[in-house]
């Protein structure tokens, strides 16, 4: 009876410490701790101190692998704006599957030693974590175990290993601390000895890293605004977002940015059309149109503009023999100079459930139909059909070339803008932060993921938010400069 209490002691100690790590090495804390959390759940499962059977490893790291993920992710709830609850348990419960795939291979090597093993275990937690990512990557976006390094030097090594190879390694050394008991006397400590060793290299090797990144300046001066009020106000967002940028508009800046679908686009047939006079009047209902912006404002700034909005177009679809007129929408980043439509990026990237249809279950349509309608799902929009870098003229009249992400492109490390063949001046991330303002460790989280796109790509990031958020993350992946929550401005060229 006492063997048994003090297991389940041993047990409850473990598990907590393996959810309560997890949630100090995320926002708000951003503890370097996340590296430990493996370590746990080797000492959970290598010995089994409570399952004895596959089946209760799997349902104990069920259970540990959805707290964590619960207390981490309360902004999930704001992803739909109905059936909140049911969004977040499902959430917890795709990320936990990691946990599980990751429980059952510590379960299936404890008799392995510790040295053998740990490889393995960070192979198959990386697995699952890809397959995770591919499947349904709004939760894995938040709960990489890459993130919980990038503020840290080890985060420089995403620009090597990828954010994969990152947690990979992570897991290793995690899993490489916990002694194996196996052992006698000090052999039972190489593992953790090996490990402490491996983090050192990292940790120093990132330094050096860090360093050798030449500290340029951005080749170009932008403008970027946050307006702080939310879509549903449009007149006074409209009037915001003009202000601020007229305030700050001097013939010194090459490119203002506006956050994602910060104007109504309209269809394509007009982006690049004649403006023509009376054509297009205000609409406090509607607010800004980017064919009113083009006709007063981008000739009141004088420079280069790229704004976020939602373009449509039409069609022509052949379904049954017969051809129909199907009207699609776009999210897009729409780049114009005071002259001219210049270009277009389209996002291709589409957040699950909210802008495009649960990708994973394509093969089960009818069931994937229901649960779009039970949560309330919005319209889907139309992933972009091609991608390319955008081009504009700075004030002297260079060429400068940049690629757009639009919110949720911005987590996705897979995407092209991450890896051009052409060398980029900066990349621009357009962001639409209103549904999650009463969660700040959202905000700080996608600029924890930018950080990590810096040192992937080892260049300049702007990033331009409506709420908060708005930053220039360097090539280093430093934050430079951040705007506070509110309505505000951010120059590159005055970052002091």
């Amino acid at each position: 009876m006492t063997n048994s209490a003090g297991t389940l002691c041993a047990w409850s100690v473990l598990s907590s410490l393996a959810v309560g790590l997890f949630v100090l090495s995320h926002t708000p804390y951003c503890w370097p701790v996340g590296i430990l959390v493996p370590s746990t759940m080797v000492g959970l499962w290598r010995a089994p101190l409570v399952s004895q059977l596959p089946i209760q490893v799997i349902v104990e790291s069920l259970l540990i692998g959805s707290l964590a993920c619960w207390l981490v992710t309360p902004f999930f709830a704001g992803a739909v704006a109905a059936y909140e609850l049911p969004v977040h348990v499902i959430c917890c419960m795709v990320y936990s599957s990691q946990t599980v795939g990751t429980a059952l291979v510590i379960w299936s090597t404890r008799s392995w030693s510790v040295m053998a093993s740990a490889p393995l275990i960070a192979l198959a937690s990386t697995l699952a974590e890809l397959g995770h990512a591919m499947a349904f990557g709004i939760t894995w976006i938040t709960t990489n175990a890459a993130l919980t390094m990038t503020t840290t030097p080890v985060a420089q090594w995403s620009g090597v290993l990828s954010p994969f190879g990152l947690s990979a390694a992570v897991c290793w050394i995690g899993c490489l601390l916990w002694p194996d008991w196996s052992k006698s006397s000090w052999r039972r400590y190489v593992s953790t000895v090996t490990a402490i060793s491996a983090l050192a290299i990292l940790w120093v090797g990132g330094l050096l890293i860090e360093s050798a990144i030449d500290d340029r300046p951005p080749a170009f001066n932008a403008l970027l605004v946050q307006p702080c009020l939310a879509q549903g106000t449009v007149s006074l967002h409209t009037q915001h977002l003009q202000t601020l940028t007229s305030l700050q508009t001097d013939g010194k800046v090459d490119l203002i940015l506006w956050g994602e679908g910060a104007v109504q686009g309209g269809p394509y047939s007009q982006l690049s059309q004649p403006v023509e006079t009376n054509v297009d009047k205000y609409d406090p209902h509607i607010g800004m149109t980017f064919t009113r912006f083009r006709e007063q404002l981008v000739h009141q700034y004088q420079t280069s503009c790229l704004l976020g909005a939602l373009v449509g177009d039409s069609l022509v679809v052949r379904k049954d023999g017969n051809e129909y007129l199907e009207d699609r929408t776009y999210n897009c980043g729409l780049l114009v100079s005071p002259y001219a439509f210049v270009d277009c990026h389209e996002k291709i990237a589409l957040m699950p459930v909210r802008e495009t249809s649960i990708t994973c279950l394509s093969w089960l349509p009818r069931l994937q139909d229901w649960i779009h309608s039970q949560l309330g799902a919005r319209s889907f929009y139309e992933p972009g059909r091609n991608f390319h870098p955008l081009t504009f003229e700075d004030r002297s009249g260079k060429k400068r070339r940049i690629a757009v992400a639009i919110c949720y492109e911005s987590w996705l490390p897979w995407l092209p803008q991450y890896h051009c063949n052409e060398p980029l001046d900066a990349i621009c991330h357009l962001a639409y932060d209103g549904d999650f303002k009463d969660h700040p460790e959202y905000t700080q989280r996608m600029l924890l993921t930018i950080r990590l796109r810096a040192i992937e790509t080892r260049t300049w990031q702007l990033v331009c938010s409506h709420f908060a958020g708005t930053a220039v993350i360097d090539p280093r992946g430093r934050i430079v400069k951040q705007l506070p929550p509110g309505p505000g401005v951010l120059r590159t060229d005055r970052m002091e």
